[in-house]
């Protein structure tokens, strides 16, 4: 099998170590590309041009300034995006552990957890699942709901901020990020309340269009994520701060 990975990582290396002694070095065996070096940690990372140089390096043993290090291929980075995905309308009282023991019959998981309210602590109706391979997150998103102490959820994959398109008023609303906090709005400080009231007023918000913090909550705990109202909201506010900062 032809190796294709270029990166190696440098275990056990002195403190002394900089990027030039560790180019220098592994230079006997190829064109180094890039040199990494944390000296404090013992660790760097070293990669070079062609893969195949890199597999007759880990096929030597290596001393450098008088102490033997260790040299492993280093992980490729994956796009977790691809491997995390979204759960709405979850039950207020399932727990963490509920939560992951349904998903990782999927497949091995690396991280599972149900988002909680940081004053009140309570559930706020939806999570994030991230597993280890690709193909065990698709095999979630094969249906859009699943059951769940006896409650419907909807899966949705995870967006990643780099692959949304911008509107002219900037990113769209983040729905599937617990964080997602308004940002625009927040940097107006005590006015943004008085723009997002105004705007909620003029929509006339029913039980069926959720507005403001209601979006992160009730409309997650019915699994919908894509109500007119906060995107409308979001786009007033954008449009506003836009004149703000112009004039």
């Amino acid at each position: 099998m032809e190796f294709t990975n270029p990166k190696l990582v440098i275990n056990g290396i002195s403190t002394e170590m900089n990027e030039m002694i560790l180019r220098r070095h592994f230079s006997a065996y190829g064109k180094v590309k890039h040199v990494v070096v944390y000296a404090k940690k013992s660790i760097a990372f070293i990669t070079f041009v062609d893969p195949s140089k890199a597999q007759i390096s880990l096929q030597q043993q290596h001393i450098i300034l008088g102490r033997k290090v260790e040299v492993r291929p280093a992980k490729p980075k994956v796009e977790i995006g691809k491997r995390k995905i979204f759960v709405g309308g979850l039950p207020r009282s399932i727990t963490d552990e509920e939560f992951k023991g349904y998903f990782e019959k999927f497949g091995s998981i690396v991280d599972a957890v149900v988002i909680h309210d940081k004053e009140t602590k309570r559930s706020r109706g939806f999570g994030f699942v991230t597993y280890e391979a690709e193909e065990s997150a698709n095999l979630v998103l094969r249906t859009n709901f699943h059951l769940l102490n006896n409650k419907r959820v909807e899966v949705k994959k995870v967006t990643p901020r780099k692959e949304m398109v911008p509107t002219r008023f900037g990113f769209p609303p983040y729905y599937y990020d617990p964080y997602y906090q308004n940002i625009f709005l927040r940097l107006l400080g005590a006015h943004s309340w008085i723009l997002l009231n105004l705007t909620r007023k003029f929509l006339a918000c029913n039980s069926n269009c959720y507005c403001g913090d209601s979006l992160q909550t009730g409309a997650a705990e019915e699994g919908r994520h894509e109500e007119i109202c906060e995107p409308f909201v979001i786009s007033v506010a954008h449009a506003f701060i836009v004149f703000f900062f112009s004039v």
